[in-house]
């Protein structure tokens, strides 16, 4: 069984396509003047209207990278890793970048003080998504690194939950039970999108109902039940190729269907929502669960998708601050909707260079530390400390002089 880091390269492609749809969607929103959007009332500006849509896909690949090691541990029997070392490992990963952007995309909307200290805190404490006014405040994509904070306490749970003798149960109990917790999320899921449009008749900018972790719950599950499906059986049994690819066809259809549906009413962005989880859902296990060696793996899997993907999370964090807070504020880039292209790939550019600088200054130097804790971890004691200082050191014993023979 190959090294699943080299199985499944092209998830870090995907990524990098994904940040990059949503930068265009960024721009796009951006490029809004006088009322009207880019290509409006055409195909071309719906579709891109739904960019958005690939936040699913980030949902997705998380759920899956985080929850094959626990499908792997349950298929070797053997024990989880305890849930406190997974969230130090996570938060040492992705917080360092993220309070220093916040810190100082804050400091930057907020020159004087004591400024909207409530949205600080917010985002300090993720809590941002339950608030509608200030989801969107401060770093707006920073809304669904909030609600991926939820699904790692989650995990955690689940971590904890598996650890209890699940490792010393019959196999085919061990997947049974393995199953369970991305199943719960996509119910909850489900539950939570009956409510928010037909009991409580959410408004559409009600965001809290519609950026919540609840309602992306469905996405992260599917990721989830795609890294069980991808243990049990992708690696040895993947797709047959002919398959993956009329899936990736029938995913194709249901976005491109969510994306003509969208409108301005809570039923059609769910209505959208919906067919964007489940097609996105579709092609993702097409993909995952397809053979290593289809033109479509190794197409994402080329170096520059991967690198791409590398530093994804920086682009995606910073490229909004850099359009609004230097390229609009300097007066660099246009909001009329002709501007668009020009504006899309302005905002690329700049935002894949500001997304690798940081990754080289702030989000590398915290993957380092995160690998340093995991080996300090797994390291005996005893192997850290010098054997002079673990083992007494040895008594000289003065020799006596032999006593003459007489």
């Amino acid at each position: 069984m190959g090294d699943p880091r080299l199985e499944l390269v092209d998830l870090g492609g995907f990524r990098g396509v994904a940040a990059i749809s949503v930068i265009i969607f960024h721009a796009y929103q951006f490029c809004r003047g006088d009322g009207n959007t880019p290509y409006a009332g055409t195909f071309l500006g719906q579709v891109l209207g739904a960019f958005d849509g690939m936040i699913s896909w980030f949902f997705l690949v998380s759920g899956f990278l985080l929850y094959m090691p626990m499908a792997n541990r349950v298929r070797a029997g053997r024990t989880q890793r305890s849930p406190k070392n997974t969230l130090i490992r996570r938060g040492l990963r992705i917080l360092p970048l993220y309070y220093t952007a916040l810190i100082v995309v804050w400091a930057a909307r907020n020159p004087t003080l004591p400024g909207d200290w409530i949205d600080l805190v917010e985002h300090l404490t993720f809590t941002q998504v339950f608030d509608s006014k200030r989801v969107f405040y401060t770093i707006g994509p920073a809304w669904s690194l909030a609600v991926e904070v939820y699904f790692y306490l989650y995990l955690a749970l689940v971590a904890g939950w598996l650890r209890r003798q699940t490792h010393r149960l019959p196999e085919a109990h061990r997947w049974r039970r393995l199953c369970l917790p991305p199943v719960l999320l996509i119910v909850v899921s489900a539950v939570w999108i009956v409510y928010a449009v037909y009991i409580v008749r959410a408004q559409h900018d009600q965001w809290a109902y519609w950026f919540s972790p609840q309602n992306y719950a469905g996405n992260f599950g599917l990721g989830m039940i795609t890294a069980v499906l991808y243990v049990r059986w992708g690696r040895e049994r993947p797709l047959p190729a002919p398959l993956a690819c009329a899936l990736r066809f029938v995913a194709a259809g249901l976005i491109i269907a969510g994306a003509l549906v969208r409108g301005h009413t809570a039923a059609s962005f769910e209505a959208f929502s919906t067919l964007n989880s489940i097609g996105f859902g579709v092609l993702f296990a097409a993909s995952v669960l397809a053979p290593r060696d289809t033109l479509w793996r190794r197409f994402f899997a080329t170096p520059a998708f991967v690198w791409l993907g590398m530093i994804s999370y920086s682009v995606y964090l910073w490229h909004e601050p850099i359009l609004l807070l230097v390229l609009d504020r300097h007066g660099l880039v246009s909001h009329a909707p002709s501007a668009f292209p020009w504006v899309a790939a302005m905002l690329v550019t700049v935002g894949v260079l500001g997304g690798w600088i940081s990754y080289v200054v702030l989000e590398k130097p915290g993957r380092r530390l995160s690998i340093l804790v995991e080996k300090l971890r797994r390291t005996p004691v005893s192997a850290l400390v010098s054997p002079a200082l673990v083992s007494p050191a040895p008594v000289s014993t003065p020799v006596r002089p032999a006593r003459p023979v007489p």
